[in-house]
């Protein structure tokens, strides 16, 4: 799960936030089709809080203050949080690492 907070018409008036997000939307495509030939589901959550599904356990994931990341779950493994916006390469380095992929 890549997790960015909601943003409202005005942030989108703060280069920063409008930067922050172009470059956390354009990472996550690039990284999005390399992940989806390994079987890893990716997916952009716009929220405060959101849940995840393992087998019958359902877990709600608060970010933290940052509120931008990357959550990271599989079956019989803690969960991996990294907050802050990451390129494609770093998301696929992590994914790589989290779930003994090897992407290419």
């Amino acid at each position: 799960m890549a997790f960015f907070p909601p943003v409202a018409q005005t942030d989108m008036n703060d280069g920063e936030t409008n930067e922050a997000l172009d470059d956390f939307q354009f990472y996550a495509e690039r990284s999005n089709a390399q992940l989806a030939k390994a079987a890893v589901e990716f997916h952009e959550v716009f929220a405060h809080s959101f849940r995840v599904r393992l087998g019958t356990k359902t877990i709600t994931f608060h970010p933290g203050k940052v509120g931008v990341g990357y959550y990271l779950v599989a079956p019989g493994k803690k969960p991996c949080v990294r907050y802050g916006v990451m390129t494609d390469t770093d998301l696929l380095q992590l994914a790589d690492k989290y779930f003994g992929l090897v992407l290419k």
